[in-house]
């Protein structure tokens, strides 16, 4: 979701809308993280009291990748990939053997 509103600067405290504190799960106490980019005022939400999505445990990222080995297997990608690797390894190596 992407959100623009308009917010004030009063006494140092810059509200945030309900509705946005409300989807990214904030609440009075909320930490937030604050950065400048390209000129620009960037707010995100720090901590595990928000919506941020749980990070994978090592089980599913390795059932994860289980999956995705076995929609791959027998496609000849690994060895396309192999086959490209060695390639660039080649020109790289050429570059430095003048």
């Amino acid at each position: 979701m992407q959100a623009q509103t308009k917010a004030q600067l009063t006494a140092n405290t810059l509200i945030i809308p309900r509705e946005m504190q409300d989807t990214l799960g904030l609440h009075e106490g909320s930490e937030l993280s604050l950065s400048i980019q390209d000129g620009s005022l960037v707010v995100k939400p720090m901590g595990s009291d928000t919506l941020a999505p749980d990070p994978l445990t090592v089980k599913q990222r390795l059932a994860v990748i289980h999956r995705l080995h076995g929609i791959f297997a027998g496609s000849g990608l690994s060895e396309e990939l192999e086959k490209m690797r060695a390639e660039e390894q080649e020109d790289e190596n050429g570059k430095w053997n003048l």
